[in-house]
């Protein structure tokens, strides 16, 4: 049950890290054109 909870943490967590690289990478491209 513990590991359950913490594979969906990663989950979400790998998920908001990826919104927050291309999120990054939207801004990146917004500045530099």
């Amino acid at each position: 049950m513990l590991s359950e909870y913490f594979s969906k943490r990663q989950k979400i967590n790998l998920r908001l890290a990826n919104d927050l690289a291309n999120f990054k990478k939207i801004i990146w491209d917004l500045l530099t054109t």
